[in-house]
């Protein structure tokens, strides 16, 4: 209504250009207000509207939230939608008609406010409740709402991003020409009426995006548990643009919220990168990139004038104390850009830049709180630099030693966490089992000698003990159950911070699988539902049992000394896609479908085959729905191709290279994960070598020739890998069993055992077999040097009938064989 009227008092004309910049008085009694010119009326109205739509539209969404989960509910829900849209659609309207009505070309102030209206959209479309614990509004997954709140944020964040880009279309060849004055400018702040100044872009127009960007990132993680990739890119271009404009001293922020908006937005990517395990390793590598330069600018380094050091934003690099500075990074600044740098890819060697960042802090006074000392211990923990863990580990000795010096009052007032020090470090390290249970016991009887509660370890600290030695070993199960004993005592003992939970019962699941315990499928189901009646009596979330549960206990199946029932590992799959399709958990990963597999090997019937084929197609159907992310992998139909070997089908060495065909096939089309290995190869002569069926040897004969043509051909092993012992000890049972002309098989034979000795891979087992052929195995001092072994001439000094070793062959015929295979 305001906007009417002051639309009426201007009475603008097409050419009435001069008056858009007049001042008039709009409103009736209390409501009078001053605009400035019919620029600032937009910007104006357009603020206004957002503020007052999103904020009813957010008091109604509040109410929503305590309501009922009934019919109601779906129905507010639904309206507070609709709502939600109208908002952006008026938005856009009145934004629009600057052009179509008043030939008025919208401004960055005005770009803002409607970017402002879909971020507080955005801020109304809450993110459900994560593991963070906020308490935002989480609709449930029965209604409407979830599906639309996903769509209506996608909108939102390409109507945002396509905003974006037209301003800087619009306005940014204009910025860049400091010569262009036409009165039409990008102002230092909305209404500032100043003319023939710099051109700058607020900050916060970028900060609106990001921040927005920013809200659907942890919505995509904890609905899906990733992020898009494809989204990273985005969000990483538009805070490129922005040290863009920073590098060219374009970019103003409002001197009265300091330089929030820009550091806001470098530490919501760096979140944004962390959230996505560093998404490929060229989009890790460029937000590092866009750190660099913005640090080159002065945003790590003390350039302050003298006159400003008791101005709490005074942290800038230029002479103009009031706009136009090159923000230093804060305190958590620095955090987040050491957990930026902790990311590991596949060429992370940031060790001398996270040192660099540490003394730079050193160098500007800044005191290290326990958050820094933990981003920096793990990010030199993870650093392929050797050298990292050792640094990582006296950073840890200084947190400790700096707390230790303190006085009982600054004590009692410090951040300090020694539990959150020991849980990062042993994260970052991986030490050994028994340098983890001794930090343990150190932290405990520090806290019992003191009861400090910096120094009290707390649950966290527990699981990741847990973790660390479950994996370690096969003789860990009674530290694992001993740890597991000691917390739930504390816990019966009162202290309801030591509760339990799934990453405390997990590792023993591990543990289990790998201790070759007789009862240990038995103690795995028994953990697996004293964790399911725990969460059907308290609901609480932490004990759930999720997908790495349930593929632990799988896991710990197939890894059970004994013969198993497979249905209960058939079962245990079953509830796991039926939870995953009913939103419960996420779907099964590979590991799980893995286990099965190994499960139905183990068990050894006489359809196996047939079975693991079966595992392979419910793989690929559920993929193919769309209902699991879960694709089948290499190392899924190796387990198939192993089933096949295992099993006693006459044609199973034709089956086996049915799936290695299909494996080639489906990597030529882009699958990259099923691409063969010599794992594959070596599974498919464990077929040919097995095959007992005697019509079928010439076919297993055949099929083996094949595959040692393709290690022949893959010469220095660039595509499937250099073959091992295993590989050539099963090409020769082949032909020795498999051959019935015995000209023919001696032939294959000699061929194998040079090929053999070139690599380097003679072993007991293969000299075994070669034992079997009397013939053969006396021609042996004298084929080991006709091979390509030349450069080694000495003559077989070992050979005495049946009794030489491996090792009384020359060095090179088994110098890639490991030291276990020569015995």
């Amino acid at each position: 209504d305001l906007l009417s009227m002051a639309l009426k008092k201007y009475k603008i004309s097409n050419d009435g250009a001069e008056d858009k910049h007049k001042q008039v008085q709009v409103g009736v009694g209390v409501g009078v207000v001053m605009v400035e010119g019919l620029y600032q009326c937009y910007n104006s109205a357009l603020i206004a509207l957002g503020k007052d739509q999103t904020n009813q539209i957010q008091y109604d969404y509040d109410d929503t939230a305590s309501s009922s989960r009934g019919d109601s509910y779906l129905d507010t829900n639904t309206n507070i939608f609709q709502q939600l849209s109208q908002a952006i659609a008026s938005g856009e309207a009145l934004f629009r008609s600057m052009e179509v009505e008043h030939k008025l070309t919208p401004q960055p102030e005005h770009y803002h406010a409607l970017l402002q209206i879909y971020a507080n959209c955005f801020r109304v479309i809450r993110v459900p409740v994560g593991v963070d614990g906020s308490n935002d509004l989480e609709l449930d997954n029965d209604y409407v709402g979830v599906d639309v709140d996903i769509k209506l944020q996608r909108k939102l964040l390409h109507r945002m991003t396509f905003l974006l880009e037209e301003l800087e279309n619009n306005h940014l060849d204009h910025l860049l020409d400091d010569n262009d004055d036409d009165g039409r400018h990008i102002r230092r702040r909305v209404g500032s009426g100043a003319s023939g100044t710099k051109s700058k872009v607020s900050a916060d127009i970028y900060d609106a995006v990001i921040s927005s960007f920013h809200k659907s990132f942890r919505h995509q993680q904890q609905q899906n548990g990733s992020i898009r990739n494809k989204d990273l890119q985005k969000v990483q271009d538009i805070v490129e643009r922005m040290v863009q404009l920073l590098e060219r001293d374009l970019l103003w922020v409002d001197r009265g919220r300091g330089h929030t908006p820009i550091l806001l937005a470098l530490k919501r990517v760096l979140s944004m990168g962390m959230q996505s395990q560093s998404g490929t390793t060229t989009s890790h590598g460029r937000l590092l990139q866009i750190m660099e330069r913005f640090q080159a600018l002065g945003g790590g380094s003390d350039n302050d004038d003298d006159d400003d050091k008791d101005d709490p934003n005074s942290n800038l690099n230029s002479g103009d104390t009031n706009e136009g500075h090159i923000p230093r990074m804060d305190s958590k600044m620095y955090i987040s850009y050491l957990n930026a740098l902790s990311v590991k890819t596949d060429k992370s060697d940031n060790m001398d830049k996270i040192l660099e960042l540490w003394k730079e802090m050193n160098e500007r006074n800044m005191k290290p709180t326990t958050n820094h000392y933990i981003a920096a211990i793990t990010a030199l923990g993870r650093s392929k630099n050797r050298q990292g863990a050792k640094h990582a580990q006296k950073l840890h000795k200084q947190a400790i030693r700096q707390y230790n010096i303190l006085s009982p009052s600054q004590q009692k007032k410090s951040d300090f966490n020694a539990a959150a020090l020991y849980t990062s470090l042993i994260r970052a390290t991986r030490p050994k089992s028994s340098s983890v249970i001794a930090m343990l016991e150190s932290l405990e009887r520090k806290y019992q000698e003191t009861n400090d509660p910096h120094l009290k370890p707390d649950i966290k600290l527990y699981a990741v003990v847990l973790n660390q030695i479950s994996r370690a070993g096969q003789n860990n199960l009674p530290r694992v159950w001993g740890i597991v004993d000691r917390i739930e005592h504390l816990y019966d003992e009162g202290d309801e911070s030591m509760r339990p939970n799934k990453m405390c019962y997990t590792p023993v699941l591990v543990a289990l699988s790998k201790s070759g315990h007789k009862d240990q499928v038995q103690m795995a189901e028994q953990l697996l539902a004293h964790m399911e009646e725990i969460f059907a009596e308290t609901g609480q979330d932490d004990i759930k049992p999720d997908q790495i549960t349930y593929s632990s206990v799988l896991l710990t199946i197939s890894r059970s000394p004994i013969p198993i029932d497979v249905k209960r590992a058939y079962e245990l799959l079953d509830i796991m896609e039926k939870k995953a399709s009913q939103k419960e958990i996420p779907w099964p990963g590979l590991p799980a479908y893995i286990s099965l597999l190994q499960t139905i090997i183990r068990n050894g019937s006489n359809d196996m085959g047939i079975e693991a084929e079966n595992i392979l197609q419910r793989i690929d159907e559920l993929y193919a729905s769309g209902a699991s992310d879960t694709k089948a992998d290499h190392n899924v139909f190796v387990s198939v191709i192993q089933a096949w070997a295992r099993s006693t089908a006459p044609d199973k060495a034709m089956r086996a290279w049915n799936l290695l065909e299909r494996m080639h096939s489906r990597y030529n089309k882009g699958e990259e994960a099923v691409r063969p290995s010599v794992k594959a190869l070596t599974s498919v002569l464990n077929a040919c070598a097995y095959t007992t069926s005697r019509q079928n040897h010439e076919e297993a004969v055949e099929i083996a020739r094949k595959v040692q043509e393709m290690i022949i051909q893959d010469k220095h092993g660039k595509f499937y890998g250099k073959p091992e012992s295993a590989f050539f000890d099963l090409l020769l049972k082949t032909f020795a069993f498999c051959v019935h002309d015995e000209v023919e098989q001696e032939r294959l034979m000699i061929s194998v055992i040079r090929h053999c000795c070139d690599e380097g891979q003679m072993d007991t087992r293969i000299l075994e077999t070669i034992k079997r052929s009397a013939n053969l195995f006396h021609q042996l001092p004298s084929l080991v040097n006709m091979g390509q072994v030349n450069d080694q001439p000495e003559k077989v000094s070992g050979f005495k009938g049946g009794l030489m070793s491996v090792q009384d062959l020359p060095r090179m015929c088994w110098r890639n064989v490991r030291a276990r295979r020569l015995k």
